[in-house]
This record gives structure tokens, sequence and C-alpha cells, in this order.
């Protein structure tokens, strides 16, 4: 059974959990103490963003891990995860028209205060309506480090203050992990995402193999057997996107990585027209420039 910081029993809540407590308060009392932990720790926050948006990245806190905090965001974020994402939305800070709907593996998520989010990799996160401006937390989990967890969800929060040391921080956070997996994820989760249909899949393994280069929706057309107009219909309802939106997406996240790695933006090229076309697309996606996400993730 997961737990919550306060011993509350975390209940289900499809492939999501919230917390019970009473004395927790949702999750907000509890966040509260780890957002204050977090904004002490050194980081970068977005320029141009919306009036009274704040979207900071943390400098890496425990390799293998990325931290973004929202401060009453009003974006609607349309992002391809690669990597495991719990995303926080604490009571505490919030409003009760916070939040936003969004769409996951075809499904209608509505995300609202008091409740604790576990994204999975390979999966399309794509808000679709807005319900007020929202103030968050999301740790980015790379797989690699999920490949090591250990047992329980324990002391997370109390070992990210800055007096705590890297080990401390470290093994918090592989029992954190490791209950999230355990308790949280859906039942698929330790297999890709189904594909719905041959023809599609072929398309995506194309779309992977050749996203920084030029494609033809005539060869999608031929690769997977379908008409144009069944094409785009199919793959924008088993994706969440079309294939040149899911193409854009594959050409931001290899900026990231590229960028993660120490790469200078001006070195960057991923298939976009130039450096404006990528830091839109990469700012649509991160809420970030990618000069702003170099800076934050440099070691």
């Amino acid at each position: 059974m997961a737990l919550c910081a306060q011993g509350c029993a975390l209940a289900p809540v499809g492939q999501h959990f919230r917390c019970r407590c009473p004395a927790w308060n949702g999750v907000g009392a509890a966040t509260g103490s780890s957002l204050a932990a977090l904004r002490a720790l050194p980081g970068l926050d977005a320029p141009d963003g919306p009036a009274g948006e704040r979207i900071r990245l943390l400098k890496p806190i425990v390799a293998g891990t990325e931290w973004i905090l929202a401060t009453n965001a009003v974006r609607l974020w349309r992002v391809l995860h690669e990597d495991y994402e719990v995303c926080v939305l604490p009571i505490h800070g919030n409003s009760r028209t916070a939040g936003a709907v969004y769409t996951y593996r075809q499904s209608h998520i509505d995300c609202r205060p008091g409740a604790a989010y576990l994204l999975e990799p390979d999966t399309l996160h794509i808000n679709t309506r807005l319900l007020g401006p929202s103030s968050y937390y999301v740790l980015k989990i790379s797989p690699a480090v999920v490949g090591e967890v250990a047992r329980s969800l324990a002391r997370l929060c109390g070992a990210l203050g800055a007096e705590s040391e890297g080990l401390e921080r470290e093994t918090a956070l592989i029992r954190t992990v490791h209950t999230l997996l355990r308790e949280c994820a859906e039942a698929s989760s330790r297999e890709p995402s189904v594909i719905p249909a041959a023809g599609l899949a072929r398309v995506r393994e194309y779309l992977h193999a050749h996203f920084d280069r030029p494609v033809a929706l005539s060869d999608l057309v031929a690769i997977s057997g379908l008409s144009a107009t069944h094409l785009i219909r199919s793959f924008g309802r088993a994706f969440g996107t079309p294939p040149h939106g899911y193409q854009n997406l594959l050409r931001v996240a290899e900026a990231r990585r590229q960028l993660a790695a120490g790469k200078p933006v001006s070195k960057i090229e991923v298939g976009f027209f130039d450096q404006a076309h990528l830091a839109r697309h990469f700012k649509r996606a991160y809420g970030v420039t990618p000069g702003v996400y170099r800076a934050a993730v440099a070691s």
C-alpha cells in the first residue's frame, strides 16, 4: 500500500493517486514544506511568460532527475514524455478553480488541487482546457534511474533541504520511485504503449527513424497502407497529435537530450528550419527557451 508523508493510505484514482488524510489537507501541507525547500535551491526562471506566470527550472538535485516549479501557470502543455514524471498540484497555494483537463492514453483527466499524477515514458500529454491558473511542481525521473529503485515511499520531502547530502537524496528518490511504480502505475506500465494498428506502428517507427528529415505524407501513406485522411485521423486518435506534430515533438525531445549533454544551442540541428523555429517549439513543449534550459541543467 502506498503511503503519504503522514502515513495515510493513498487512494487510487484511475492510474493516479490522491491522499485523503485530513491532517495533510490533500497534499497541501506536506508539499508546502517541500515547495519551500525546492524554491530555495539554485535554478533559472523562464523569461517572457504570460503575466503572473513563473516557470522555474532547478539545477539538477540528483543525477537522472529534473525539477520544474510552476507558479500561476496558464499555458496549455503539449509534451511527449521520455521520462517518468510525477506532478503534484497542492491545495496550498492554489484556488479551488485551479487545474486543467488533459488527455493521456486516450483518456481525459480532470486535474484538480490536492492530487498527484504519475505519467509514464513514451506517452503524450496534452492539456485541452485550462480550469484556472495553477501552481505545481514536476519531478522528471530518467528510466535509467527507475531501474535502480528500492522499496518505500519515505522521506523524499525531508531529503530535499539544502543541508542534506547527495546520498540521502538519491536514497529517498529511489524509494519514492519504487512505491510510485508498484502502487500507482498502470498494469501495463512495464510494457511499451500498445499500438492499435500495424500500419500506425510502422508510421511511428518511420518518424522516429527520420525525425530530423523532411517527411512526405505520401511516404507515410505508402508505409501505413491507409488513405491520407484515414492516416491523419487514426494517428491523431492513437497518439494525440497528427504525424507532423509527433515529428516536431520528437525533434524537441532530441534537442533536450543534446542540451542536457552540454551541446551549445547554436549547434543543435534536429530538423527545424532555424533556431527561431526550434526555440518556438521547445518553449511550447517545456515552457522555457533552449538557452534557459541548457543553463538550468548545466553541471
